[in-house]
Formats: C-alpha cells, sequence, structure tokens
C-alpha cells in the first residue's frame, strides 16, 4: 500500500487518491483545488498515522477523527479486487 493518500469529498463522501510520496501528493491537492465538485480536505501518511489538513477545508472534524476516515477508505479500497480476480460467489457461506 502506498505511504501517503490524498483525502477529498465527493458528494458529501471521502475518497482518497494513493500516492508513493509528498510531492505526488501534493500535486494531487493542487488539482482538486481546481475542480469545483471535489474538495481536497488534506493529506495522511499512512506510516506515521498522521493527517495534514488543506486550509480551505473547514469542516467540525479534527485530525484524528480524518486520519480514521482516511484509515478506514484506504482499507475499503484495498480490498476490492478488479472483476477478473473475483472468484464464483457460493451459496453456502
Amino acid at each position: 500500500m502506498k505511504r501517503y493518500s490524498v483525502l477529498y469529498l465527493l458528494k458529501g463522501q471521502y475518497q482518497h487518491v494513493p500516492c508513493q510520496n509528498l510531492s505526488d501528493a501534493q500535486r494531487i491537492v493542487d488539482l482538486l483545488e481546481s475542480d469545483p465538485k471535489r474538495q481536497a480536505v488534506g493529506i495522511y501518511d499512512g506510516q506515521n498515522q498522521s493527517m495534514h489538513l488543506e486550509a480551505a477545508y473547514s469542516e467540525d472534524l479534527n485530525k484524528k477523527q480524518l486520519a480514521t476516515i482516511a484509515e478506514a477508505v484506504r482499507r475499503r479500497d484495498s480490498s476490492w479486487y478488479p472483476t477478473e480476480q473475483v472468484q464464483r460467489v457460493s451459496y453456502f457461506a
């Protein structure tokens, strides 16, 4: 899993873009600032489990809550498989 994630809001839901290094993450944040549909929240550092918030993001959540959200989004996205890897569904679970 990549170290950094850019956390953003799209249609009221948190999404993320995984990034290898901090400069790539900052570049993604700069791109998000020009997109009216997406609101950049901040950059999550998975190694240090810390969150750097963007100045334009004004929400009543603190950094610890946002770090928890970022970890959950990363786990959610890492458990998805491309369609060619999905196995046949068992009826007896």
